[in-house]
């Protein structure tokens, strides 16, 4: 009776011990899936903010000149960002942070929208409102994706990508776009043009 007891606690203790090691290569192999993730999709995030960039710094001119017709245009295509394609896993992430990461693509969509619907009213040859628009779409999706990718790092316990010292470093060029633009919308908003007309309700009666 004895023997069977120990026979079956043996049992017992060898399948817990099985499963405790097989948990702990679990964990091993997922934490090893996040590092990579963390490496690969960063790389992509700084490449895509390299790309934001020189979008941040087009204005339609080439060298300072419009085209052969007089017109300002685009001379640094859009980046993209095609993270579905990466062979990563993305379960290894927490659930907050992989949804950050995932949703990303969705906005650099609406950006691109906004960019879109400036053309089309955006007055030529010029285009100022297309230009400005594109300007401070891209530059905050880059220091989004910098933020991003420096969150990545760190969750894995990498240490964020050092950036170049000055004051026109590419993040604060963008910083700098997205400031002078967000002023300059901040006046037009406060512009008496865009103020609702008053009515004097004694006046009327």
């Amino acid at each position: 009776m004895e023997s069977a007891i120990f026979g079956l606690i043996g049992v017992i203790v060898g399948a817990v011990l099985t499963a405790l090691r097989e948990a702990w290569f679990q964990q091993k192999k997922m934490e090893k899936e996040r590092e990579y993730l963390a490496i690969r999709v960063a790389g992509e995030l700084e490449a895509f903010v390299a790309g934001c960039r020189e979008v941040a710094g087009d204005d339609g001119l080439y060298r300072g000149e419009t085209d052969e017709n007089g017109y300002h245009t685009v001379q640094v295509d859009a980046p993209t960002l095609e993270l579905g394609k990466l062979n990563v896993e993305w379960k290894s992430l927490d659930v907050s942070l992989m949804y950050e990461v995932l949703d990303f693509p969705l906005q650099i969509a609406l950006a691109a929208s906004h960019v879109a619907s400036s053309y089309k009213h955006a007055f030529p040859p010029e285009y100022d409102d297309f230009f400005e628009e594109r300007r401070y779409q891209y530059s905050l999706l880059g220091l989004s994706a910098s933020s991003l990718a420096a969150r990545l790092r760190a969750n894995v316990g990498l240490s964020p990508k050092p950036e170049p010292e000055g004051d026109f470093t590419p993040l604060n060029y963008m910083r700098e776009t997205v400031r002078k633009s967000e002023l300059t919308r901040l006046a037009l908003r406060n512009s008496p043009w865009n103020q609702a007309p008053v009515i004097d309700q004694e006046a009327d009666r």
